[in-house]
């Protein structure tokens, strides 16, 4: 009998743990939601500038050097194309057959890839 209590006592002990827990990550979040609109309601500027930056910077240069390559295959699409071969899969089989990598560097390039570069290159 005495172990049905302690294991009832204890049990007791956690749900009342457990609950005040809750209880106080509900009160944190709350007061987390009402720091961070009273601070945009100041005009205080959240987040990092330095990582706003960096990623700005990051993507110009990423999206400069894709348009880059997307210029250099698509001059390759295009002499494809005066050949006579139009669909897109065809070209990508071309495009194999001359060695030509994708823009991840594969060598294998489906339909969607090519009609990507040629819009890009256009």
């Amino acid at each position: 009998m005495s172990l049905q209590k302690t294991s009832f006592h204890n049990w007791s002990c956690w749900s009342s743990v457990t609950a005040v827990a809750e209880h106080e990550a509900v009160a944190i979040a709350q007061r987390t939601k009402a720091a961070l609109a009273a601070a945009k309601a100041r005009g205080v500027k959240l987040g990092s500038p330095v990582a706003a930056n960096t990623v700005a910077a990051a993507r110009s240069g990423t999206s400069a050097k894709a348009r880059s390559k997307a210029q250099n295959i698509g001059a390759v699409v295009k002499d494809i194309e005066c050949s006579g071969v139009t669909t897109l899969s065809g070209i990508g089989r071309a495009l194999e057959a001359r060695g030509v990598q994708t823009p991840s560097g594969n060598t294998n390039w489906q339909a969607a890839q090519v009609a990507r570069v040629r819009a890009t290159a256009a």
